[in-house]
């Protein structure tokens, strides 16, 4: 008797989840930068830490999460409408 395999069939919307990436790895990249090529300096320490903790950085992320998707709903909104005249 051979062994059932069992899973959950989930649907992943990736066009749902590339927003949330887009913004996490262009906020973030600036602070990489920053922490890596200025370590010993106390400035260059404070805003990779605004960059990647705090409400600057949450402020940041959903500003960036909502322009993404409210711009690629409206341009699929247009493609919709150009497909359909």
């Amino acid at each position: 008797m051979r062994g059932q395999t069992q899973y959950m069939p989930l649907k992943v919307n990736y066009a749902g989840v590339m927003p949330i990436i887009f913004a996490w790895a262009l906020l973030l990249f600036p602070a990489t930068i920053v922490s890596y090529g200025f370590k010993n300096s106390p400035i260059a320490n404070r805003i990779a830490n605004a960059l990647s903790t705090g409400w600057p950085h949450y402020v940041a992320l959903a500003a960036m999460i909502s322009f993404s998707v409210i711009s690629g709903s409206q341009r699929s909104s247009n493609r919709l409408k150009s497909q359909m005249t």
